[in-house]
């Protein structure tokens, strides 16, 4: 699955399984608007765009403002380029631009 809309589409299939599950999903894990970080690695495949959207949307949903919420970007100098800090780095700034969600890379080496 690549397509932007294929991604939206599943990501948000599965946020809406969490409803049914007996903790009562994201509204019952998220009862206060506190800050919250989203970890996720810092890939360039054209998923993680519209996966963190619907993270992001599902989130404001249940009470948690874009504002108090942030992506973690994780990456490894093994994972080649994409991946490398400097690519996590420039990951981050596409992501604050397209999401609006503030963005940080995290540099494994420091």
């Amino acid at each position: 699955m690549n397509d932007a809309a294929g991604v939206a589409r599943a990501v948000r299939e599965a946020l809406g399984r969490l409803a049914g599950e007996p903790a009562g999903g994201l509204a019952a894990r998220f009862t206060a608007p506190l800050v919250t970080a989203i970890v996720a690695e810092a890939a360039d495949d054209g998923w993680l765009a519209p996966a963190l959207d619907e993270v992001s949307r599902a989130l404001e949903r249940v009470g948690v403002p874009r504002g108090r919420q942030f992506v973690l970007l994780g990456s490894s100098a093994s994972e080649g380029a994409s991946a490398s800090p400097v690519g996590a780095r420039a990951q981050a700034v596409r992501l604050r631009e397209s999401l609006s969600l503030t963005a940080f890379a995290h540099d494994p080496a420091v």
